[in-house]
């Protein structure tokens, strides 16, 4: 709430230490004089917890994914953090955390610039470009211990974008028809992604095999500066996103609602 602002709900799992804070804020509450002005003004700013049915974390829905996404590689990173300090431990946790928030949830404009949680959370739209430099695994033994923490960061970006961006992307069997990207779809050029960016096109053409399957496509990007690039990708390089007919209809009520 220091860091947010105040908070009216919290969801969360039945872990022990959420229940306590529930019991006792509560049991606060309900000792105070009902009548004191402080008391009712607690009550209506005082966040309200709402509880997953015990041992069913999968009622968590998308926090309880990317939980279980970031603690993977956590768990493969772990045996380089024995000897971090705290404000190190700090810097790489905040790190993760907007590069985590800095994924597209969708695009908000014709030139496909990504809506992301990073957005919503500090109402801008600029982004933080790491820093220029290179790292190697010596870097975790130097004395320099910045290039350690970046050297971490480089190695989370690296496995979570994998991880992320391949469960977005179902792959069992290629033995199923499934929609061919069409035209205006917006998609992820998720290979030439990095920490804080994350490239997103529009595609202006599709190439169909003999089979008629699209199995390439023409993708139209533009950088902030407003150079206009078109790329030739194969779909399996591709995440959609936003599929044309969604952003057309999108498009058509947000024009009626200016309208009125």
């Amino acid at each position: 709430m220091s860091l947010r602002g105040n908070v009216k709900l919290l969801r969360c799992d039945n872990g022990t230490n959420f229940v306590g804070a529930n019991n006792e804020i509560s049991k606060l509450f309900s000792e105070m004089n009902q009548s004191d002005s402080f008391t009712k003004f607690l009550r209506e700013h005082q966040c309200q917890f709402l509880f997953n049915t015990p041992q069913a974390s999968h009622m968590g829905g998308s926090w309880e994914r990317l939980i279980r996404s970031v603690r993977a590689v956590f768990s493969g990173l772990t045996i380089h953090m024995h000897n971090l300090t705290t404000s190190n431990l700090r810097t790489i946790m905040y790190e993760c955390m907007a590069i985590i928030n800095s994924r597209p949830l969708t695009s908000i404009s014709p030139d496909c610039k990504p809506l992301s949680p990073n957005d919503l959370l500090h109402l801008k739209s600029s982004v933080i470009l790491p820093m220029p430099e290179s790292y190697s695994d010596s870097d975790i033994y130097a004395r320099k211990r910045w290039r350690a923490v970046q050297l971490l960061v480089d190695r989370f970006w690296q496995r979570w974008k994998k991880e992320y961006v391949y469960q977005m992307q179902i792959r069992q069997k290629w033995n199923a028809t499934k929609r061919n990207l069409s035209t205006n779809d917006v998609v992820i050029l998720h290979d030439e992604c990095n920490r804080t960016g994350w490239k997103l096109g529009r595609v202006v053409e599709t190439i169909p095999s003999s089979d008629g399957l699209v199995r390439s496509v023409k993708v139209l990007t533009i950088d902030s500066g407003g150079t206009r690039r078109e790329y030739t990708r194969p779909v399996s390089k591709l995440v959609c996103i936003l599929e044309s007919r969604i952003l057309r209809k999108s498009i058509t009520l947000t024009f009626v609602y200016l309208c009125k």
